[in-house]
């Protein structure tokens, strides 16, 4: 009785062995690829928003600050500021065309 279980256990370490041996065979084999893929996946960064997406997120954000009801002038100014230089910075940007390019 004592044999069989001997041999039961050994069966068992054996086949625990080879799995273990398959798991890191396949770990290894995936590594190299996988540390690749790793590489290639980093982030990119994020898109710099266009001039016209921030002006309306400050307008947005102003609206939200005069509908609290509570005065935060403070808050209110620099906000306001941003959206003028914003509306300025988006004016600027346009080129100016002419009635020849339409033609």
């Amino acid at each position: 009785m004592e044999e069989s279980l001997e041999t039961t256990e050994s069966e068992a370490e054996l086949s625990s062995e080879t799995l273990l041996e398959h798991l890191i065979t396949g770990a290894l084999d995936t590594g190299g690829v996988h540390n690749d893929d790793e590489e290639d996946d980093s982030p990119e960064p994020a898109p710099l928003p266009k001039p016209s997406d921030a002006l309306n997120a400050v307008r947005l954000l102003i609206s939200y600050m005069e509908g609290q009801g509570v005065s935060r002038t403070s808050l209110l100014r620099p906000l306001e500021r941003l959206e003028r230089d914003l509306e300025s910075e988006i004016v600027a940007s346009q080129v100016q065309g002419t009635l020849d390019s339409w033609l």
